[in-house]
């Protein structure tokens, strides 16, 4: 009669190490199934922050006024935040908020905090005599790594723009978007090189520049080299309804 034969040590110590490989290989897999579904559900996030914020602004901007001494510049703009005068209807959400509902002019306001990476927006309806509803502000994202306006007056690009200084809305507004995770931080006490702004005299259809002339330079304490965006993730020029068409057209 034959007797069964057992598994010898080494037979073990084989299984127990192919069965390791086997598992790390999977844990591996897994891991980057895991990584490529979250970078998908940021970039699907990004994506519809960014049409949101393009489609508020090119509403407001369609209804867009170029203001006065009693309601203030209909168009004030700098890099990193925009305030719009806009006609639009506002809906009162009860009856304390029915005499906002009287008139149709809006304040929207959209600003760029870097130091959370977060783009808000906050609209208030005007009346008559420049007061002006309470409202909340709403954040449109949280990825935002960069973010610019630019404005044409029809000539140039320009970083700043004031309608009641310029006596007219601008041609165009420009937003470049740039999504991502932050930046890392400089330590507290650094200086950092001021914006100077970007005055490029740019036309329409022009490529949008890699490397952003205001960005050329700029250093963050820890990195080894200049900080720079690239290309932006979001790129759209809005012509402003009323604004100086002629003018623009002479320049192409």
């Amino acid at each position: 009669m034959r007797r069964s034969r057992g598994f010898t040590l080494l037979e073990i110590m084989l299984a127990i190490a192919l069965l390791m490989a086997l598992s790390s290989t999977l844990f591996s897999f897994m891991l980057n199934l895991m990584s490529g579904r979250d970078r998908l559900i940021e970039a699907s996030r990004d994506g519809r922050a960014g049409s949101s914020l393009i489609e508020r602004l090119e509403n407001d901007i369609l209804g867009a006024i170029a203001g006065d001494a009693t309601v203030g510049a209909g168009i004030d703009g700098q890099e990193h935040r925009l305030t719009l005068l806009t006609r639009s209807v506002n809906v009162p959400s009860g009856p304390e908020e029915l005499d906002w509902a009287l008139g149709d002019l809006l304040s929207a306001r959209y600003v760029f905090d870097e130091a959370a990476s977060e783009v808000r927006t906050v609209r208030r309806a005007i009346v008559p005599g420049g007061s002006v509803s309470e409202a909340d502000d709403e954040v449109i994202s949280s990825r935002v790594r960069r973010l610019r306006f630019r404005y044409h007056d029809g000539q140039m690009w320009r970083s700043s723009y004031n309608s009641l200084q310029r006596n007219g809305l601008p041609v165009a507004i420009e937003v470049a978007i740039w999504f991502g995770d932050p930046p890392s931080r400089p330590a507290l006490g650094s200086d950092l090189p001021e914006d100077a702004g970007d005055n490029t005299p740019l036309q329409f259809g022009d490529d949008f520049p890699e490397q952003p002339a205001s960005d050329a330079g700029r250093s963050v304490e820890g990195d080894e080299g200049p900080q720079t965006f690239g290309e932006p993730d979001r790129l759209r020029v809005m012509v402003v309804p009323d604004g100086p068409v002629a003018a623009w057209k002479g320049g192409r």
